[in-house]
């Protein structure tokens, strides 16, 4: 008989059942999975026990999954990879990444380039496992693929990511919405096959979603190439000068992510038309407050199986302070006004968007041309992952200082724990905390500064907006299926534990 380890840690602020409140929280370190949680003490039989009290200050949450992430490997390692990558993610309370298909070489977009992917994951270092988190894997939708999302999604990725705009990478090309249609039905098609053939880890195929970049260009003239270029200027606007920020906030309008979204709520509606039925689209980093409106409309008076999120950075920067030649602000949509902020954090309480998400899109600091300060010409992404919750929380309780602190963490469970689970069809074992489920949880003090410093975070490129700044919150333990994988007193675990969960 296997003995089994045991532990109850009790808390006075718990984050279950929808709300903030004392309790015990036991799982088993053996098998990885909560036992029991409520408010009275469970009476456990194991082979061995362990009891904690929590300080009066600390909480506890689900861990944070981050559904956007670009770790970039193999390929592009050293831009990040799956250590440095998931290594960052636990030090900032997020237990599950998943990874996007491009700026990995080659891309997630079929089969062969998935098992090239699953290669990359298992190779070790230094003779050790180098996820210290979970990670699951977006594919790729591109032009050609069409016919290798069935062994994708029997493989294990849970969804497809496509651009409405060049993504910058000649591997990754744009889709069109004639091409989008035709997904949309092919979709409808596999799950009408392959709908309860899945664990139940997996929920049903039915929870595979589309995701879209939506940026289309409407302009006339060349604008900021949506990663890296070089973009050359046309003759209408090369007067312009290209290390100032607004010259590349004009090069990228409100108007492209509006026409975009556009586009793929009337093939959703048209594909409903066809089918009775249209699978799940999401909406990735959504920026500008102008969608908003055409979004709420297609989720509540259309009824169309359509969620969105938006970034960190949109929630925390404006385009007012960005100064000239800051290179490092450069992301795809852009950070814009602060009003349009203010609209943006209106929107996540108000439920049009569903979820808050890092991005983290990174590269080496010669591909953001700091030096030269050309917004239209170097890479576009702010690395993030890991940094989130410290951004998140402590923006919130500045913006909202009447919205009380047990409102306030509800807010941010539903946000980066619960709707993001649900995103990618985790939440019968990811996202919340409840008995059978993953033991993920993060260990969090409200009262403890802590302060962004970008020499010492853990991805490969430390390459921030956000040197400096003070969070109101501080990690003090990670934990991924009972075993502590981060701690703020211990640093890392030293046998990393993740897996790639397909």
């Amino acid at each position: 008989m296997v003995s089994e380890e045991v532990k109850t840690i009790e808390c006075d602020r718990i984050f279950y059942n929808g709300k903030l409140q004392p309790g015990f929280l036991t799982y088993s370190i053996t098998t990885g999975k909560i036992i029991n949680l409520g408010q009275n003490k469970p009476l456990i039989k194991a082979n061995i026990c362990h009891e904690e009290k929590l300080s009066s200050s600390q909480l506890i949450i689900p861990g944070i999954i981050d559904p956007h992430v670009h770790l970039n490997e193999p390929g592009r390692t050293s831009w990040e990879g799956f250590l440095t990558g998931t290594k960052s993610a636990v030090a900032g309370g997020i237990t599950t990444v998943v990874d996007m298909p491009l700026n990995a070489l080659p891309p997630t977009t079929n089969l062969e380039n998935l098992k090239i992917k699953l290669d990359a994951i298992r190779e070790t270092e230094n003779g050790k496992n180098k996820l210290f988190g979970d990670v699951a894997l977006w594919g790729g939708l591109v032009p050609d693929n069409i016919d290798d999302l069935e062994d994708l999604i029997i493989n294990g990725v849970r969804g497809f990511k496509g651009f409405l705009i060049d993504s910058g990478v000649s591997e990754f090309p744009k889709v069109e919405e004639e091409y989008i249609a035709q997904v949309l039905d092919k979709m409808l098609d596999i799950q009408s096959r392959l709908d309860g053939k899945f664990d139940k880890h997996h929920s049903s195929v039915k929870e595979i979603t589309l995701l879209f970049h939506a940026e289309y260009d409407t302009s006339q003239s060349t604008i900021a190439g949506c990663c890296t270029g070089p973009k050359k200027f046309s003759n209408k606007s090369n007067h312009k000068n290209p290390t100032k920020y607004k010259t590349f906030l004009d090069s990228r309008p409100d108007g492209f992510e509006l026409e975009a979204i556009k586009k793929i709520i009337r093939q959703m509606e048209l594909c409903i038309k066809r089918n009775g039925a249209c699978p799940k689209v999401h909406i990735v980093h959504l920026s500008s407050a102008k969608c908003l409106s055409i979004v709420q409309e297609a989720k509540l008076s259309k009824k169309l199986p359509i969620t969105c999120e938006t970034c960190f950075h949109y929630l925390v920067l404006n385009s007012e302070h960005i100064a000239d030649g800051e290179t490092i602000y450069k992301c795809c949509p852009p950070i814009r006004s602060e009003d349009n902020r203010h609209q943006i954090w209106e929107a996540l309480l108000n439920g049009v968007i569903s979820t808050v998400v890092s991005d983290h899109s990174p590269c080496t600091s010669d591909l953001k041309n700091l030096d030269k300060g050309d917004f239209m010409d170097c890479w576009g992404g702010v690395c993030s992952v890991g940094l989130g919750l410290h951004l998140l929380y402590t923006t919130f309780i500045k913006e909202y200082p009447s919205i009380s602190s047990e409102k306030t963490w509800k807010h941010i469970c539903e946000w980066v724990c619960e709707n993001t689970s649900k995103q990618i069809g985790f939440q019968n074992f990811k996202g919340f905390l409840k008995p059978e489920y993953d033991a993920d949880f993060v260990i969090v003090d409200d009262s403890k500064e802590f302060v962004i410093d970008n020499g010492k975070t853990y991805f490969k490129n430390k390459l921030t907006p956000y040197q400096g700044f003070r969070s109101s919150c501080t990690i003090i333990r990670t934990v991924l299926r009972g075993i502590n994988v981060y701690s703020e007193v211990e640093g890392h675990i030293s046998d990393p534990i993740g897996k790639c969960i397909l």
